[in-house]
């Protein structure tokens, strides 16, 4: 966001459409239902970035180097529902790609009757410049816990281990092979909501930067029941309508 902070928030505004299908705030962790124009306010820590149902992003976990080989220690947030990816992987450093010297991983996720799966297949093309081994965390960001959880790789179970914290699911896989079959699925997930309206709302008006007596005065009835927006500026408004308008 490229506008002024306002003192009395501390928040931004910017102007959002957000196409058809559920979209979530991959900093915040909000989730907005989309075909519709969002005027929403970041503080000067995040901005507005969102992630589409279904939607699934490698992320190298080295943020200290420059380095352009392909990363050994690899992330994977995985947003719940249906999609693929393919991943392009080439040296970084030459025009090899050019000559067809470059790999193509790909991976997918479906979501159907309460379960989640979601597979890495193996590496296709020229895997020369792709690391042996692989150290993998997926996160899987709106998923907060399952009955059960099923890995394998080339069909076999692997040693993994699965942290669930923050209202997401951890998944770590160590020394994979970019040419194995990676499958996991998640029976009778249990899915993340966005927090309770009321409680996002008094958490906003806490850190309006405003005398206790005129936040008791504007915002108490409003509290209630979240039926009328207050009637006060629009920068102090706009926040809690923000609120309102999430999934």
């Amino acid at each position: 966001i490229t506008s002024k902070i306002n003192p009395k928030t501390n928040l931004a505004a910017v102007k959002v459409w957000l196409p058809g299908g559920r979209w979530t705030d991959i900093y915040t962790g909000a989730i907005y239902e989309g075909e519709k124009m969002l005027t929403m306010y970041r503080g000067i820590e995040s901005i507005p970035v969102f992630a589409k149902e279904g939607a699934i992003i490698p992320m190298a976990t080295d943020d200290r180097s420059n380095c352009c080989k392909n990363p050994k220690d690899m992330t994977v947030r995985i947003y719940r529902g249906n999609n693929c990816f393919r991943l392009y992987e080439d040296d970084g450093e030459t025009n090899e790609f050019r000559k067809g010297n470059f790999a193509i991983t790909r991976y997918e996720v479906n979501e159907a009757a309460g379960n989640l799966s979601f597979s890495v297949s193996p590496a296709e093309g020229n895997c020369s410049s792709l690391p042996q081994r692989r150290n993998y965390t997926f996160i899987f960001e709106d998923i907060t816990d399952a009955d059960e959880i099923f890995v394998t790789v080339n069909g076999k179970e692997p040693k993994f281990d699965v942290i669930k914290a923050d209202n997401k699911i951890k998944l770590l896989l160590n020394g994979v092979s970019p040419k194995s079959k990676v499958e996991i699925l998640f029976k009778e997930i249990k899915i993340r909501v966005n927090k309770d309206k009321k409680e996002s709302v008094i958490e906003l008006v806490t850190k309006y930067q405003l005398p206790v007596v005129y936040k008791k005065t504007k915002f108490d009835p409003f509290l209630k029941n979240l039926s009328k927006l207050p009637s006060c500026e629009e920068a102090l408004r706009g926040p809690l309508n923000e609120v309102l308008m999430m999934k």
